[in-house]
């Protein structure tokens, strides 16, 4: 027994600020096989796209590619959960001027879940592997982070899901890069609240905070805060609107930019011309604070998209 999930796409994007106008091009692939207790499969995903990049003294929208594959084992009997994954993830500029940013990202994740009830469970995760800089500009780095957390139903219509734990950056101080910094190390949490009234409506509030990438050094943290309403109206169409609001730190608090605000917030309405072929318009603006004057920008984007559903 098995089942296979795949879509492609691709979105016409405008972005008022930068004059851009430009296709924006997307796909993942899930195959899985089950024999009870017992599935396994993978994931690829590919991504082209655009976004505003801060660089040390102005921001730049610069085109991006993602990629990744994500083979995965998984164990279910009675109230245990085992999920083992493996990523292997690259990110690259179009730009060369830019590629010292480029990486490649080896990483294996674990997680186990007890269920106590149909309404409760805890769980723990670990996470580890290896991130190697195409460039010896920044250093390459080993990453650990363990983390534990519960799941929730304590009362009709609301759930939550609730994780904590540590994240390590240990140094390959032997890779060459020239953005030296100590091992980067960072508590590390995420809070997700669902809404659900009826069938049809559902309200998601999140925060995390987290460790990421950034040009300017070699990490920035992250405190996100989102909400997303979602309103469906039969099997072909649904409606929702979505906004956040991000607080960005760099490691090295020497660098301009090193404080930065993002707020988010969007419109997204989706129909399925056919059960395998949606259609969707979207439209999202975005503003960014700094404490350097210079990495401030007001973004708007206007994408319209559709997707292959197999």
């Amino acid at each position: 027994m098995g089942s296979t999930a795949a879509m492609a796409g691709m979105r016409k994007e405008f972005a008022r600020s930068t004059e851009l106008d430009d296709w924006e091009y997307y796909g993942d692939a899930t195959l899985e096989l089950e024999w009870k207790p017992i599935s396994f499969g993978s994931g690829v995903a590919f991504t082209e796209t655009s976004d505003p990049i801060d660089l040390v003294t102005f921001t730049q929208r610069l085109q991006v590619i993602r990629s990744s594959e994500t083979p995965f084992v998984r164990f279910r009997q009675d109230r245990w959960d085992v999920f083992a994954q493996y990523l292997h993830q690259r990110f690259e500029f179009t730009d060369h001027d830019f590629s010292f940013n480029d990486y490649r990202k080896n990483q294996g994740l674990l997680r186990v879940k007890y269920a106590f009830s149909d309404d409760w469970a805890v769980f723990a995760q670990g996470m580890g592997g290896h991130t190697d800089f195409e460039l010896r500009v920044k250093n390459d780095y080993d990453l650990a982070e363990a983390t534990l957390g519960v799941q929730g139903h304590p009362l009709a219509p609301f759930d939550f899901i609730v994780e904590a734990g540590w994240r390590s950056h240990d140094f390959d101080p032997d890779s060459g890069g020239l953005v030296l910094e100590d091992d980067y190390n960072s508590w590390v949490a995420r809070v997700t609240l669902r809404w659900k009234p009826t069938d049809a409506d559902q309200l998601i509030a999140a925060y995390s905070h987290g460790v990421e990438e950034s040009v300017q050094t070699n990490f920035q943290t992250v405190d996100r805060a989102q909400l997303r309403y979602t309103r469906t109206f039969g099997d072909r169409f649904d409606v929702s609107a979505q906004t956040a609001f991000e607080l960005r730190r760099e490691a090295d608090e020497d660098v301009t930019q090193d404080r930065k605000e993002v707020f988010t917030g969007g419109l997204s309405a989706t129909y399925r011309i056919l059960p395998w072929l949606p259609a969707n318009a979207t439209y999202t603006y975005s503003e960014k604070w700094s404490n350097d004057d210079v990495g401030e920008y007001e973004d708007h984007r206007a994408m319209l998209s559709t997707t292959i559903q197999f």
